[in-house]
């Protein structure tokens, strides 16, 4: 009862059900969500500083994207929740960038995906110092 309480009082309500519908629309019908624009390899995009307007729209993406994350009843991996992350700041128009990096942890090479917005870590919550990126895409 706690937990339904809480949802009504959560303000991004429309925003979480579009994400979820769009996680969905990701398996059911195999369609992928496009990363973005590839990039050039080897340096970071950097963008110039976010309005407040967007600060909060970005902030409110990340919530978003826990709560899908968390509720998903399918695996839900970083390469799934980056590609929803840019399609979600792309109807807003708001800059990010999408990385794809790889890392070897005791023998075995691990990829991960990580999206960020304005400096702001929207998804794939990682030290990128540790990852050497291998792709990375604009939006």
């Amino acid at each position: 009862m706690r937990k339904i309480r809480s949802f009504f009082r959560f303000g991004d309500k429309k925003l979480f059900f579009i994400a979820l519908a769009m996680a969905f629309w990701q398996y059911l019908w195999g369609r992928r969500i496009p990363y973005g624009k590839h990039a050039e390899t080897g340096q970071l995009p950097v963008f110039p500083a976010l309005p407040e307007d967007g600060i909060r729209y970005v902030l409110a993406v990340r919530r978003v994207l826990k709560l899908v994350r968390k509720y998903f009843p399918l695996p839900f991996k970083c390469r799934h929740e980056a590609r929803l992350a840019g399609w979600l700041l792309r109807q807003e128009k708001i800059n990010y960038f999408t990385c794809i990096g790889f890392k070897e942890e005791q023998g075995v090479l691990q990829g991960h995906a990580w999206t960020v917005s304005g400096g702001i870590m929207v998804c794939g919550f990682c030290n990128p110092k540790e990852y050497m990126v291998t792709n990375c895409f604009t939006g």
